[in-house]
């Protein structure tokens, strides 16, 4: 049984833990049950990549209501900003799920910058706080993403690269 840390053979450390499902359906015995993990998996991205019609058509009006409560409370700037971020992920959520994930999937650096002006709509919502103190947020939420999304595509490539 190899310990827990041990030196790849590219020369750094892999914490083997990593590899084990971050999730856990245990059985009477206590025992992982890797069918049932891997089905609830399953399930999970065959609905995230293709919903049904139902929920589909609730996303538009949801994201449109959570745009007008945002402008009621900040001004129509931050309406506008919030109907334009919402209602395209909205829209593009509810048109074309499955192109939706697979673009997420393909550009993981343009995905994670979207986190940005969510912050600046989060924290125009929740807090009293300027909206320029949110703008500055907002823009290093997206230099944050931006970097968070060029460190999940190297650790895909190293990965996926054969030694």
């Amino acid at each position: 049984m190899p310990s827990l840390d041990e030196l790849s053979p590219r020369g750094t450390w892999t914490h083997l833990e990593r590899q084990q499902p971050r999730a856990e359906c245990r059985r009477g015995d206590g025992k992982i049950d890797v069918d049932q993990l891997s089905k609830a998996r399953l399930w999970f991205n065959e609905t995230a990549a293709n919903p049904p019609i139902w929920m589909r058509l609730l996303y538009v009006p949801m994201f449109a209501l959570v745009a007008l409560m945002t402008g009621e409370r900040r001004g129509w700037v931050v309406g506008i900003v919030a109907a334009v971020v919402y209602g395209g992920m909205g829209l593009a959520v509810a048109i074309t799920p499955g192109g939706t994930v697979r673009w997420s999937r393909a550009h993981p650096k343009a995905d994670n910058a979207v986190l940005g002006p969510l912050l600046f709509l989060a924290l125009a919502y929740l807090t009293r706080v300027s909206v320029w103190w949110c703008l500055a947020a907002g823009v290093l939420g997206s230099l944050g993403g931006i970097a968070l999304g060029a460190q999940r595509r190297r650790s895909f490539a190293e990965r996926d690269d054969p030694v």
